[in-house]
């Protein structure tokens, strides 16, 4: 077969693309890969950069640590829709698109995280007090947790995560059903994973960081995920609280 010019100029271009842009294209979720490596690289330099300060400053919410938080914990959850929704997308929004979704939804995690903040000064406020959480105020909040893997509500809001939602291929209507999905995925995520989030909201603790997003990470990947071995290394992470 006798290639045209055209055929011949398009397989030039063709050989020329590297094997590691081919691998770029292949991957659009690899930037935020690297967010969420990097959150996890800023927390540890700063969970040591104030360790010495750490066990006599009182309980304080800050928006950036938050912010690293919901980075690191939640966003790797949601990372396969973001992959979905690159190549779902026009070529000129294949990043546009991931971007207001991992955008909204970090946005409405720390939106959540702010109005707890501000319940907890008005109620301390209000009693004329100070929030100090303590050890067993944490270990209360991990035993929680763990009873919340075993409700309907965790297993129901856990499946919902992984359904898919059409969104619109471009202009206004786009991105704002772009947000609609990430608007929903909130909602399930909060549903499945809220009560390990609230326990990183009150005990701010970088120590029992790791298991806890371990747990909300490898269930959400799972095809068939064991609520009794979250629960029960919830229940484990509870008992070292006490114990250290």
């Amino acid at each position: 077969m006798t290639l045209t010019h055209t055929d011949r100029s398009v397989a030039g271009r063709r050989r020329q693309v590297s094997p590691r842009l081919a691998w770029w294209w292949r991957h659009p979720e690899t930037p935020w890969a690297a967010v969420v490596g990097s959150a996890w690289v800023a927390l540890t330099i700063w969970h040591y950069a104030q360790h010495g300060a750490a066990s006599t400053e009182p309980w304080r919410f800050d928006v950036v640590a938050w912010t690293l938080m919901v980075v690191a914990m939640m966003l790797p959850g949601v990372v396969p829709m973001m992959r979905q929704l690159a190549f779902g997308s026009l070529w000129r929004r294949r990043h546009r698109t991931p971007l207001i979704f991992a955008a909204t939804f970090v946005a409405g995690w720390v939106v959540l995280g702010v109005a707890a903040a501000a319940v907890v000064a008005i109620g301390a406020r209000a009693v004329g007090s100070i929030f100090d959480p303590g050890s067993v105020a944490v270990a209360t909040s991990l035993g929680l947790a763990a009873w919340w893997q075993l409700t309907g509500w965790k297993k129901r809001n856990l499946r919902r995560c992984h359904l898919t939602k059409p969104v619109a291929p471009s202009g206004w209507r786009g991105d704002w059903s772009v947000v609609r999905y990430a608007g929903y995925h909130l909602r399930v995520c909060a549903g499945s994973c809220g009560a390990i989030m609230a326990v990183m909201f009150v005990s701010h603790d970088f120590h029992i960081m790791a298991p806890l997003a371990t747990v909300s990470i490898v269930e959400r990947f799972q095809n068939k995920p064991n609520e009794r071995a979250g629960a029960a290394a919830l229940v484990a992470v509870a008992a070292l609280v006490v114990l250290t």
